[in-house]
C-alpha cells in the first residue's frame, strides 16, 4: 500500500459514521486522532506510556484474532505488555456493542490483598471518560460498576464463591493467577470452569511466572490436552518497534537495569523460578562475561530452529587455544524458514565460520543451508547428546575455559535461570532457552568430534520434520 493510499484509508476510517458506538474494536491504523469513531480504541483513546500514544501491537492483534475462535486462553507474560488492559478494553467494547452481553457480567479475579483491585476498576471507568453513562458511579462499593446494563465486578480469590451462580456471565479475567495463595488457586479454577457447560463465555488466565513451578498457571502449562489455548509472551515482544508508530513497550535503558536483577528470568523470561538455576551459579556466569578482542581460531555457528511459540536461536563462538569465545548470541521471534536461512548464511559469511551446527530434526533448513554451500553438521538430539551438552557446558564454565562478550546479557540470563529435568537434560518447557541450547551444542562439539552426523540428501522432496 502506497503512502497516498494509506492516508486515504486513514481519512475514510476517521469519518465512519457512528450509529451509537464504534462497530469495530481496532481499525489497525495508528495516525488517526483520539476521539475518532473508526474504532473503539481511537474513540476512547489509544493507550499511553512514556508520554506517547501506543497502537495495539502485533501480539495483541494476534490475541484478538484468537478470540474469534477460542474462548479459553492461558497467557504467561512479561510485565507491562498491556494484556490485562487489552481484555478490559475488549470487554467494555463488547458490553456496548454486543446484544448478547445485555444484562451480562464481567468478573475480574485478583489476589486476596491486591492493591490493584480498585485501581483496575478506576482504570476501566476512566477509559470511557464521559462518553458513556456509568451506573453506580460514586457508590461506596469501589469494586463494581455497570455499563450499558453489563456489570463489571472485582472478586477476591479468597472469596471465590461470590463468582458462582451468576447469570449471563460473559467474561472472567483471572489476573496474576500465579500469585494467589496456593489454597485459593484450585478453588478459583473450579469456580470459573463450572460455567463452561452452560455458558458461552470467555475465561482468561493471565499472569507472570510464579516463584516456583506449582499452582494453577503451572498446572495448565503442563497439561497436554488442556481446554486452554496457551500463549507465551516473553519480554522480547516489548522491544519490537511498531512500524506504524515507531514505538515500543519498554524503555531500553530501564530494561538493561532490570536484566541485572535476579528476578529477571522469572519476571521477563517466563521462568518458574526466582532466578537461580541448577546448571550454573550466578557467580560462575558473571565471571565469564567480559569484553575481549576477537581472537583467531575455529569459528562455529550453532542454530536452534524454531517457529511460533518458541524462538530461533543463533550463537557464534571461536575456539582459540582451548578457550571458547562467544561473540554473538541472538534469538529471533516470529521468523520464517526463508528469512532465517538467509540470516544464518549472512552471519556464517560475516564471521567466516568453519562449521554450522543445526538441530538435526530440521531437515528442510539443513538442505537449504547445504544448497547455499555452508559446511553444516546436523546435531542429533538423542539421550546421550542431551546429557553430554549439559555436562560439557557446565564443565567449561566451572573451569573458566569460556568467555562471553559482556553485552550478550540475554544469554547470561538464560544461563542463570537454566535447570535440568528429571533426565538430566536441559529443561526447555519452563522457558525459552534457544540461545543456551546453541551454546551447549558448541561446547559439546569442541569437546569431542564424536558427535553423530545425520545424512540429509540434498535433493529430496520430503517434507520437513
Amino acid at each position: 500500500m502506497s503512502k497516498d493510499e494509506e492516508l486515504d484509508r486513514i481519512e475514510r476510517l476517521s469519518k465512519i459514521p457512528n450509529t451509537k458506538y464504534p462497530h469495530m474494536f481496532w481499525c489497525g491504523v495508528y495516525d488517526i486522532p483520539n476521539g475518532s469513531e473508526c474504532c473503539f480504541n481511537h474513540w476512547v483513546g489509544l493507550p499511553e506510556r512514556w508520554n506517547k500514544r501506543h497502537p495495539l501491537y502485533k501480539y495483541q492483534e494476534e490475541i484478538l484474532e484468537l478470540l474469534k475462535v477460542k474462548r479459553y486462553l492461558w497467557i504467561l507474560k512479561a510485565p507491562k505488555l498491556g494484556i490485562t488492559e487489552l481484555f478490559l478494553r475488549f470487554s467494555l467494547w463488547k458490553a456496548l456493542t454486543d446484544p448478547l452481553w445485555k444484562d451480562g457480567q464481567v468478573a475480574i479475579i485478583v489476589a486476596t490483598k491486591s492493591d490493584e483491585a480498585e485501581t483496575l476498576i478506576e482504570r476501566t471507568k476512566q477509559m470511557l471518560g464521559n462518553k458513556v453513562k456509568i451506573e453506580n458511579d460514586g457508590h461506596q462499593n469501589k469494586r463494581e460498576f455497570k455499563v450499558n446494563t453489563v456489570l463489571f465486578k472485582i472478586h477476591s480469590a479468597d472469596n471465590i464463591d461470590s463468582v458462582r451462580s451468576k447469570t449471563n456471565m460473559r467474561m472472567i479475567i483471572i489476573d496474576e493467577a500465579a500469585f494467589f495463595r496456593m489454597i485459593e488457586q484450585s478453588r478459583v479454577r473450579e469456580a470459573v470452569e463450572h460455567y463452561i457447560a452452560a455458558s458461552d463465555l470467555y475465561i482468561i488466565f493471565i499472569s507472570t511466572a510464579g516463584e516456583s513451578p506449582e499452582g494453577v498457571m503451572y498446572e495448565i502449562q503442563e497439561e497436554e490436552n488442556s481446554i486452554y489455548h496457551k500463549i507465551f509472551l516473553p519480554y522480547e515482544l516489548g522491544v519490537e518497534v511498531d512500524n506504524r508508530s515507531g514505538t515500543m513497550i519498554y524503555d531500553l535503558e530501564k530494561l538493561e537495569i532490570a536484566k541485572q536483577s535476579r528476578s529477571f528470568p522469572r519476571n521477563y523470561m517466563l521462568s518458574w523460578i526466582s532466578g537461580e538455576g541448577n546448571i550454573f551459579t550466578h557467580e560462575e556466569v558473571d565471571y565469564i562475561f567480559s569484553d575481549f578482542d576477537t581472537p583467531q581460531g575455529q569459528v562455529i555457528i550453532a542454530i536452534d530452529p524454531a517457529y511460533g511459540s518458541s524462538n530461533f536461536g543463533v550463537v557464534v563462538g571461536i575456539l582459540s587455544q582451548g578457550i571458547l569465545y562467544v561473540i554473538f548470541a541472538k534469538e529471533y521471534t516470529r521468523s520464517t524458514p526463508t528469512f532465517m536461512c538467509s540470516e544464518v548464511e549472512k552471519l556464517y559469511r560475516y564471521y567466516n565460520c568453519d562449521v554450522c551446527l543445526c538441530d538435526g530434526h530440521y531437515s528442510g533448513e539443513i538442505r537449504d543451508l547445504k544448497s547455499r554451500h555452508l559446511n553444516i553438521y546436523p546435531f542429533e538430539f538423542n539421550t546421550e547428546n542431551k546429557s553430554n551438552m549439559v555436562t560439557s557446558s557446565s564443565e567449561r564454565v566451572q573451569k573458566k575455559t569460556i568467555k562471553i562478550l559482556k553485552r550478550l546479557k540475554d544469554l547470561g540470563g538464560q544461563m542463570k535461570a537454566s535447570k535440568t529435568n528429571t533426565n538430566g537434560h536441559l529443561d526447555k518447557h519452563r522457558m525459552n532457552l534457544d540461545m543456551l541450547e546453541c551454546l551447549m551444542m558448541i561446547c559439546e562439539r569442541v569437546k569431542t568430534s564424536g558427535i553423530k552426523i545425520i545424512t540429509i540428501p540434498l535433493n529430496t522432496n520430503d517434507e520437513d520434520e
